[in-house]
Order: C-alpha cells, then sequence, then structure tokens
C-alpha cells in the first residue's frame, strides 16, 4: 500500500514547530501543530499535497458514535489551524520496510479524553531514499513500489479506552438510550489537499489508489494492524466522504474484532507527489516498445532494443470551424482554434501511471489535462496496452482491433466546448477571421456563422512519407515508414448512436506531410446537444503486425471518437 508518499532526502529543521525530510526532487514538511504532512516537488508551479488525520472516533456495530457513562465522547480531533498538538521526534534512518528511508514520529501531546493519560496517537513519516519495493505489512501483504522521495504516514493508536459490554469502569461504560453498548469500530478520517478532485485509478482487494492531479496519488490499504495481527477493514472503505478540486476527506474504518485489552491499532495511508518520474514526462515499458509521454501530451515510442528508428504521435490542434471549414473567431475576439506544440512543456498536467482493462485487454494509463478559453476541459488518456489482444472500443459491432505490448492508444476527450452559434444562456456571435477584418471603420454589423465542426490534427514523427494504405467503409489506414502504422475510424458515437465522421475524413494533409513528419485531420460534427462530450481516440504502434479489421498493420492509430449525451464539468490539473 502507498502510504502518504513525498519527495525528501535530508533532513534539516525550518522552525521550531516544523521538520523537513527531502528526497528525490520534493520535500516534505512535518507540523507539530496540526500533525500534517505537506509535500512540493521542486521547481513545479503545483499546489503542495498534504495528510492530516483530522480525528478518531470509537463507534458501536451500528455505526453510532459512543460515549462513556461520565459523558466523555470516545473521540479526538485534531484541527487544521491548530498548536501544538504534536511532539516532533528526531529524524532517524530506518529499513524496517526493506528499502532505505528517513523517518520521524509525531506524538499526540496532553490528555487527549479525560480520564485517559495513556491514550497516544502518533505518526511516523517515513520518506524513502532509494527505489525498491516495500513491504509494510511484511511478507504476504501488500508490495509497495516506492521511490526516492516516496512518502508514508504511519499512524498508531494505543491506549484506547473500549466501550464494554459489560465489566470495567466508567470510562469503559457506554450508553445509547436504554442499552449499555460495546465498542466495534475505531475510524479514523483524514483530510487531503489535492491538486484536482481525486480519481479512481486503481483497486484491489488490498488497496485503492487515487489519482489527485499533477503527478500526485494517494494510495490506501484495504487493511489494518489490530493487535499485532492484519485485519480488513469494514466493507466498503477506505470510503470517501467528501471531495473537491482541492481537496479530499476520507474515512477508514477498523474492527476490533476479537481482540481484548487496549488493542492498539495501526494504519499507514501513502501519498506519493511525483507520480513515476519528472512532473513533465511519464514513461511506460512493454515488450520492446517504451512510451514516453510528456507535458505537450506528445507520446515519443522508442524500441527498447534500439533496432528501429522512433516515432511520436501527439494532439498538435483543435479548430471549431463552419460549414464551409473556415476557423471561427468570437465577438470577444477569442480564436475558436487551439494550437498545442510539441515542445510546450507543462500545457497538459500529467496524471500518475494507473492500471487499466477498460477494453477488456490489460493497460497502463496516463491522464493528461488541460483548458481552453477558461471553459473547455481537453483530457487524454494516453494507454499503453500491455499484452497482446483484441480491442472493440466500438464495441461488437464496430472496428476490432489487434494489439500487442506496446501498442498506444491516445483517447482525447472535449468537454463545455464554448460552440458558436450556440450557448445556455445566448448564441455565442462568432464570424470568420477574413470577415471580421471588415469590421471596424464602416461599423458594419456582420451575420453570425455558426460552428459546425470540431477539427482534430494529429501530427506524427515518422520513418518515411506517409501513405495511404488501405481504406474501408469503417477506417481508413496509413503507413508511417517500416512497420508503424496508423488505422483512423471513420465513425463517431453521438450519444448512444454511432455516426459517421464528415465525409472524406480522416485524411492525411497532403500540404503539412513530408518524409519525417505526417498530419491527419478528423472532423468531427458537432452534436445536437451543444453541451455534450466529445471524445476521439488514436492508437498507435511503432511495431505492427497484421490488423486483419483494418486490412492493414496492427492499430498503430486508431482514432474513434465519442460525444456523450452528458457533458463533464471542466477540471484543471
Amino acid at each position: 500500500m502507498q502510504h502518504l508518499l513525498a519527495v525528501l532526502a535530508c533532513a534539516t529543521a525550518a522552525a521550531a514547530s516544523t521538520q523537513i525530510i527531502a528526497g528525490g526532487t520534493a520535500t516534505t514538511t512535518i507540523n507539530s501543530d496540526t500533525g500534517k504532512m505537506s509535500v512540493q516537488t521542486a521547481g513545479s508551479s503545483s499546489a503542495a499535497v498534504s495528510a492530516m488525520l483530522a480525528s478518531v472516533v470509537e463507534l458501536d456495530s451500528d455505526g453510532q458514535e459512543l460515549s462513556s457513562g461520565t459523558s466523555t465522547q470516545h473521540k479526538v480531533s485534531f484541527s487544521a489551524s491548530g498548536s501544538g498538538a504534536f511532539s516532533l521526534g528526531s529524524i532517524t534512518a530506518d529499513a524496517s520496510f526493506g528499502v532505505s528511508a528517513q523517518a520521524s514520529t509525531s506524538t499526540s501531546t496532553g490528555t487527549l479524553i479525560t480520564g485517559v493519560p495513556s491514550l497516544s496517537v502518533s505518526n511516523q513519516i517515513l520518506v524513502y531514499q532509494a527505489e525498491g519495493t516495500a513491504m509494510p505489512e511484511g511478507s504476504g501483504g501488500l508490495s509497495v513500489q516506492v521511490s526516492n522521495g516516496t512518502a508514508e504516514m504511519r499512524t498508531s493508536i494505543s491506549g484506547w479506552p473500549w466501550c464494554l459490554s459489560s465489566g470495567g469502569d466508567l470510562l469503559n461504560n457506554c450508553v445509547l438510550g436504554t442499552l449499555r453498548k460495546a465498542g466495534a469500530f475505531l475510524e479514523l478520517e483524514y483530510q487531503f489537499e489535492t491538486r484536482m478532485e481525486a480519481m479512481l485509478s486503481q483497486s484491489s482487494d488490498l488497496m485503492v489508489a487515487y489519482d489527485i492531479g499533477g503527478g500526485a496519488e494517494l494510495v490506501l490499504s484495504k487493511r489494518a494492524k489490530v493487535a499485532g495481527s492484519y485485519v480488513a477493514l469494514a466493507e466498503g472503505y477506505p470510503k470517501v466522504t467528501a471531495s473537491s478540486a482541492t481537496s479530499l476527506t476520507m474515512k477508514v474504518r477498523i474492527p476490533k474484532g476479537s481482540a481484548t485489552g487496549t488493542v492498539d491499532i495501526m494504519y499507514d495511508p501513502i501519498t506519493r507527489a511525483s507520480g513515476a518520474g519528472s512532473l513533465s514526462s511519464r514513461t511506460i515499458v512493454s515488450g520492446d516498445t517504451s512510451v514516453e509521454i510528456n507535458s505537450a501530451g506528445k507520446a515519443a515510442l522508442t524500441a527498447v532494443s534500439g533496432a528501429r528508428t522512433a516515432i511520436s504521435a501527439r494532439l498538435s490542434g483543435i479548430s471549431e470551424v463552419n460549414s464551409n471549414g473556415q476557423a471561427l473567431t468570437d465577438g470577444n475576439g477569442n480564436s475558436h482554434s487551439l494550437g498545442i506544440s510539441g515542445s510546450a512543456s507543462g500545457y497538459f498536467g500529467l496524471g500518475v501511471i494507473r492500471v487499466d482493462a477498460s477494453l477488456s485487454v490489460q493497460a497502463k494509463l496516463v491522464l493528461a489535462s488541460a483548458n481552453f478559453l477558461n471553459r473547455a476541459s481537453i483530457d487524454q488518456d494516453l494507454i499503453v496496452f500491455t499484452e497482446a489482444g483484441t480491442v472493440k472500443p466500438e464495441g461488437e459491432s464496430g472496428l476490432s482491433l489487434s494489439v500487442r505490448g506496446g501498442t498506444l492508444k491516445t483517447s482525447t476527450k472535449i468537454a463545455n466546448w464554448p460552440w458558436c452559434g450556440s450557448g445556455s444562456n445566448s448564441a455565442l456571435t462568432c464570424s470568420t477571421a477574413s470577415r471580421r477584418s471588415l469590421v471596424g471603420s464602416s461599423g458594419r454589423a456582420l451575420s453570425a456563422s455558426a460552428g459546425a465542426f470540431l477539427d482534430l490534427t494529429y501530427q506524427f514523427d515518422t520513418r518515411a512519407m506517409a501513405t495511404m494504405t488501405s481504406s474501408d467503409a469503417s477506417s481508413v489506414a496509413f503507413n508511417l515508414g517500416g512497420e508503424a502504422n496508423a488505422v483512423f475510424s471513420k465513425r463517431a458515437k453521438i450519444g448512444s448512436t454511432w455516426t459517421a465522421v464528415a465525409d472524406g475524413y480522416p485524411k492525411l494533409d497532403a500540404d503539412a506531410t513530408t518524409a519525417s513528419s505526417a498530419v491527419v485531420i478528423v472532423r468531427i460534427p458537432k452534436p445536437s446537444n451543444s453541451e455534450s462530450e466529445i471524445m476521439y481516440d488514436p492508437a498507435v504502434d511503432e511495431n505492427g503486425s497484421a490488423n486483419s479489421a483494418a486490412g492493414s498493420a496492427v492499430a498503430a492509430v486508431a482514432a474513434l471518437l465519442v460525444v456523450a449525451a452528458t457533458a463533464l464539468s471542466a477540471r484543471t490539473a
């Protein structure tokens, strides 16, 4: 399980109430007033991510909070604006989980529950100093791949005054209504500061992970240590209880079970702040193909063996055009065309690498997110398949694509596009660039030009002059030189119906294609519901083989469009 990850390597004291541990490209700051751990990546404009234990509360078997006969609530809370809640220990070397780390333990101060001076809550922060596999639960438990800077927060609770069904003293006697109640769970609430609204990235029997933006990831185990043994959390936990673009609240419900005595409990979430590699790129290797995805949205595909010349693929532009194919500009002077440079570092915020099997073939995926005109959100899921198989992104009756380990598929999703000639309140007035030049001295009003299509432009670094190799009713294929090929679908999904893209598309732009570069344009009709989401997803293979579905080499670039009926809300990375 990945515990709160951070990046820090040497330890220095910042102020009396904080500690800093450095590792890799980030620093983790531990605050003694609140117990919060904050992780900031060096040289990044992204906000820090943080984790904080907010409360611990005892519940009965029905999930109701308990208080003892002295009206003492069995709950401990820590405030984000608190003061002196923890004392900081010294920073020491630690390799107890199999990987070298720097560790510091913050221990609660004062009496947390009246009459229970022995109760203690502590957070051990571990910042790993090398790559490796950490086993926080020991052999047979969850294994976590960590890197230099991965940080883990390990919460331990000892001396809890459990409510008992019988016996004990006044603190153990808890009544709800007329019934004496026994404690069944401790519920821990964690609060996290995020870079975007948390999105589930992975789930298994042992853990759950969330992409929290800008390369940061939160991983929580589905087990906790109770009285020395690991046990499963209550069903449905960890649970998200609140989420926004900048924060996430999660609860972890830990069963007491049949353990007796004070029943010490330990739980440790992980926050990884740098993901796989630097914030400006992600690399996925499968078979003999390495795919490096940069923050311009460009995917470079190279042969690990060096046997083949590298190629690349990227979304290079989005342009709203009228029925004559002319680009549009609105009345505020905003061009409705977006150009994306292949060297535009930081244009997209890159998410973490996560496992994906949505197309029934195992893959790894990275999310790249950007915004346009402060309204439209542009998300790209860059999927690298890790095994061979057949994917059917259009369903059983649509295009089938043979993929292998190393095939790339890019799914571009565009939500809340500000279409010309439409809008929730009033029509957005636009005109072509040539007609706008007439406005001014004459003061003549020009008739509005409505948007009819979105042109998506894909650019490739190729091994030779690109040529069309086949075309049928469902797709068109291009060879990019040698074993590299591209297959584009001729259909789009609007609502629940697959519909043809504009006649003559996808097409190779002959004027922009050279011996080492190719441009393919896909013209997507404007949906009848202008608030709809648009999705189009090319797939790329630099070492293809025969693709029976398209009558040419494997899915090098299979482009598929989906226009969903429900609009997505804009999201920032």
